[in-house]
């Protein structure tokens, strides 16, 4: 008997069984690296399809909504009744907007989390928009000295809120 044929079995055997082996243990590993890569591409399709458009309603809304901020402040700055009727108009197509791009963002949102969430969104955004319109109000009446404070301890934290 060969001093490498322990077990009966042969060296080339032996080397045979073990290559084996190895290559089995690496189709294994390809195997379930091949079911994660499918679970990964299942979840980035669910995310550009489902979750992006969602986020870029919701960046729309908040861009909105700094434009909103900004007319009404600007308004309260500026003393020419012309110019405070063109930031008035910019101020109403910004509203207009928010509303489609909540609409949208509505349209959407089909699970009751989502929903939930653009509830809450649609609430701070009606008490926002009732703040700015009373402020918008207010300069219309030349309350110069009333806007600043009301603008300031009203309508910003509504703005936050929203």
């Amino acid at each position: 008997m060969n001093r490498f044929e322990k077990n009966g079995m042969k060296l080339s055997t032996k080397l045979m069984l073990s290559f084996a082996l190895i290559i089995f243990v690496g189709l294994l590993q390809g195997a379930y690296s091949w079911v994660n890569l499918r679970d990964l591409a299942l979840d980035v399709g669910s995310l550009t399809e489902d979750s992006m458009p969602k986020i870029d309603q919701l960046g729309r809304l908040k861009d909105n909504a700094n434009v909103i901020a900004s007319s009404i402040r600007y308004m309260s700055l500026i003393q020419d009744g012309r110019a405070v009727a063109e930031e008035g108009s910019r101020l109403d197509a910004a509203i207009a907007n928010s509303d489609a791009d909540l609409g949208k963002l509505s349209d959407l949102t089909h699970d009751e989390r989502g929903t939930s969430s653009v509830k809450a969104i649609k609430e701070a955004r009606e008490s926002f928009i009732a703040g700015v319109r009373k402020g918008a109000g207010l300069i219309a009446s030349n309350d110069k000295a009333g806007i600043d404070t009301y603008l300031t301890k009203e309508v910003r934290p509504l703005r936050l809120r929203y």
